[in-house]
């Protein structure tokens, strides 16, 4: 038995735990279908063939040997690794353990095998082998890992499997992470909360949320969260999830994963994929009013001003995902002030203008920085206000605004009665930041958001902006690599959106064909992955 390290035949991370015995090591998958031929396919010879597929395929990845890969696809091995678990996956733990092994393997080692396993109906087998030895420790690691790994980066597979009944094998077998005296239970934790990310699609929402995804993944969080391949794998899944709609959000909520993810992030600040996806993670939860009262009170505005400080300026979406989170946090609950309050007191507005010249920001990351900037420098006039600190004040605002007598208590009106200096003082605020000083009273109109008007699950008021002045660009809320509309985010609607509709029903729309339906479509993958094989 080996464990190898990730090879660049695959972009698929680690590679899933090999078992090798050397009595399969010159031996070729058309030898073993010939004696298992000769035997007339009994459970023992057929249990020996299990393992040697699992032997042959472990060999050809750790050694990275391209031809030895080809010569199990063009014997069959795949077909008849998929027809003896059909035979006996049901009542052989050795038949269903092996067969999962060997398909993690190969799904893992390129995506035209990927594609092949599931035209051939490996998936299926593989969730109906998980489902029936539920509690078997070889058979819900690499049950957990073939679904993850097929589904992974496939859409259709992804698909199939779910349909399969995916979801609640993962359920059952999940439940197997709880049994802390194994020595195999955080493997399998990490392989369900991998599966559970890879199936975090549109699509598959309403089975995840059926199937308790999301409140199995964060109990699995509280006994594992101290180990980094599974803080890895949790945290993708907790970002997955959160990412799908305003449901996920609040399950995820009500399970306590906000101080979770705040602790994984302080825990494992060196492990660079954590640490990115644990911001997204906050930007997806804080997209729900109640996610980011909590996140506020954890310490979530503090730990994304530190990730961003440490780690996150220089990495690919890094500044983008910190400074959504960020907005996100301003913008929703009634701790939204509060929130503004301490992403100030977290030195949030000198990061911002640092991140804001890093040549990794993108577009959408500076047109979040801009608003940030905006709604924190009126923040800290509001508080140099409420203080009585009138120098401060006037430092920064030149002079105090008064609101419009009988007007919108968000609406908030410039003097320009030939004062010149009597302007509100969330402009000249910006101003300040953004190193302008000159004066622009023309009288406008503009909208200023309170944060503590907004209660419990009332999604905040979008900016209306009466007339287009040169200082007020509000953006209601930040987007990120898989951001959905916030306007999902009411916890007291339960209805799907119209897009949401629209995105079911385009997905579910993909017909899949059944895999041995049409023999060309099958042939022309096995070509497509023979091919790939040997051009390594």
């Amino acid at each position: 038995m080996s464990t190898p390290s990730p090879s660049p035949m695959s972009n698929n991370g680690k590679m899933p735990r090999c078992l090798i015995e050397k009595e399969f090591e010159r031996k070729r998958a058309y030898d073993i279908m010939r004696r298992m031929d000769s035997e007339q396919h009994s459970l023992t010879i057929c249990e020996w063939g299990a393992r040697g597929f699992a032997s042959i395929a472990g060999m050809a990845m750790t050694t990275q040997n391209a031809e030895s890969l080809a010569d199990f696809l063009d014997d069959g091995g795949c077909e008849a690794l998929v027809q003896i678990m059909n035979k006996y996956a049901e009542m052989s733990v050795v038949v269903a353990a092996y067969g999962c092994l060997t398909a993690s393997i190969l799904a893992w080692s390129l995506r035209e095998l990927k594609e092949f396993l599931g035209e051939i109906g490996a998936g299926e087998i593989i969730v109906f082998a998980t489902t029936m030895h539920i509690g078997d420790p070889l058979v819900s690691e690499f049950g957990t890992r073939a679904i993850g790994l097929l589904a992974k980066q496939n859409i259709s597979n992804s698909y199939r499997l779910a349909q399969a009944g995916a979801c609640d094998a993962l359920a059952q077998a999940g439940n197997f992470g709880f049994n802390l005296r194994h020595d195999r239970a955080v493997d399998v934790a990490a392989n369900v909360c991998l599966a559970f990310s890879e199936l975090a699609e549109a699509v598959n929402a309403t089975r995840l949320m059926e199937c308790g995804a999301s409140a199995l993944v964060v109990e699995l969080t509280k006994y594992h969260h101290k180990s980094d391949d599974f803080a890895r794998a949790a945290m993708r899944a907790i970002c997955a999830l959160a990412s799908l709609n305003a449901q996920h959000r609040e399950e995820l909520g009500r399970c306590d994963v906000c101080p979770l993810v705040v602790k994984m992030l302080y825990l494992h600040t060196t492990i660079p994929q954590i640490v990115l996806e644990g911001c997204e993670a906050i930007m997806h939860l804080s997209l729900s009013p109640n996610n980011a009262n909590r996140l506020g009170a954890c310490g979530g505005c503090e730990v994304v001003c530190t990730m961003l400080n440490n780690k996150l300026q220089e990495v690919d979406f890094g500044a983008e995902v910190c400074t959504g989170a960020m907005l996100n946090l301003s913008l929703y609950g009634e701790d939204a002030k509060r929130n503004r309050l301490k992403l100030v007191q977290a030195h949030g507005i000198e990061l911002l203008r640092k991140t804001q010249f890093s040549p990794r920001a993108s577009y959408k990351a500076r047109e979040n920085i801009v608003t940030l900037l905006d709604l924190l420098a009126t923040e800290m006039a509001q508080a140099a206000e409420a203080n009585g600190d009138t120098s401060a004040a006037q430092q920064h605002s030149g002079a105090t605004a008064a609101a419009t007598p009988g007007a919108n208590p968000y609406h908030y009106q410039a003097h320009h009665n030939g004062q010149a200096g009597h302007v509100h003082p969330a402009r000249h605020m910006v101003q300040f930041l953004h190193g302008s000083s000159s004066d622009n009273n023309n009288g406008d109109l503009v909208s200023i958001i309170h944060g503590s008007e907004m209660k419990g699950d009332t999604v905040p008021l979008k900016v209306e902006v009466r007339e287009v002045i040169e200082y007020s660009s509000f953006v209601p809320f930040a987007a990120g690599r898989r951001s959905p509309s916030p306007e999902q985010d009411d916890a007291a609607t339960t209805t799907t959106t119209a897009e949401d509709e629209d995105t079911h029903s385009s997905t579910a729309t993909h017909k899949t064909t059944s895999p041995m339906a049409n023999s060309i479509f099958t042939q022309n993958n096995r070509t497509k992955a023979h091919n790939a094989v040997v051009e390594l």
